[in-house]
């Protein structure tokens, strides 16, 4: 391994797992074989009803610990997942991605040589259900700079998919950061926001990529009325919570707001579409 990492800090990866039998264990082997060896991994069952756990039980080793439990959603397994940390950077993978077999080594470089960093990213390839590769309009990356004006701004060059992004731990818990349990799909954004403006970010520029899959039966790819609700909980929690300045508190009003007009329209809720059509056209006057 050719590294200029001079420690050895270990690495935490909780994977999150709901019926995962298809892809879990895949994920799991990118883990345990990369270049980067002093990991731990905490998988959370949560509460799956097809053959996730015997997948899971096929890869344990001294290295893996399987927590299950009953079926409470990915925010709250992710949560779980925290309170059996013990390393220095946490990485929570999505139970059906796939990393490149350097991307702790990158990252855990980065960070080990700046301490002031408080996570790292770098680009994502996506995949499709037979491991494919599926042609993306342009290079995306996990985001690194202005971080909460590109989550707010939904830049598509940017994505909050958990899986790309390598945290300290310890700014976590100086935070006190916990996945928001009322939202789902949309709740990797909203612990991005919970960070803040002072978090600092960098990326790898060579390698360490992720394989973000692109899998067409999982919420966050299924136009549905659960999916609409749970982008509208997003909505309004980042509202009451106030994790944003006026200026991207305007802009994510705007694109919110005309997101769910267009949503709801295409669900024929014509009420919910006029009055978040309403909310729209008010954002010009922010």
């Amino acid at each position: 391994m050719n590294t200029t990492v001079n420690t050895n800090p270990l690495v935490s990866i909780v994977i999150p797992c709901y019926n995962g039998e298809l892809f879990v264990k895949k994920s799991i082997e990118s883990a345990l074989e990369q270049t980067y060896k002093k990991i731990e991994l905490i998988i959370v069952n949560d509460g799956s009803k097809d053959k996730t756990y015997d997948e899971i039980n096929s890869c344990k080793n001294e290295s893996v610990t399987i927590i299950n439990k009953p079926n409470t959603g990915v925010s709250d397994s992710r949560n779980i997942g925290m309170q059996h940390v013990t390393g220095e950077y946490i990485l929570f993978l999505d139970a059906d991605d796939v990393l490149e077999p350097d991307f702790l080594e990158k990252r855990v470089e980065i960070l080990e040589k700046d301490k002031s960093l408080d996570f790292c990213t770098g680009e994502i390839i996506w995949i499709d259900e037979n491991d494919q590769l599926i042609k993306m309009p342009k290079k995306q990356f996990g985001i690194y700079e202005n971080t909460v004006l590109n989550v707010a701004a939904f830049n598509p060059v940017f994505s909050t998919c958990p899986s790309a992004y390598l945290f300290r731990f310890s700014t976590i818990k100086k935070k006190h950061v916990l996945f928001n349990t009322k939202i789902s799909s949309p709740a990797d954004r909203y612990f991005i926001l919970e960070l803040g403006y002072g978090a600092k970010g960098d990326y790898v520029k060579q390698g360490g990529k992720l394989l973000y899959r692109i899998n067409t039966h999982s919420m966050s790819h299924l136009f549905s009325k659960k999916l609409i609700f749970d982008q509208e909980n997003y909505f309004y929690e980042v509202l009451k919570h106030n994790l944003l300045r006026p200026h991207e508190k305007a802009i994510l009003i705007k694109k919110m707001s005309y997101q769910m007009f267009a949503s709801f329209f295409k669900l024929k809720m014509y009420k919910s579409s006029l009055f978040y059509l309403s909310k729209y056209l008010k954002s010009f006057f922010l």
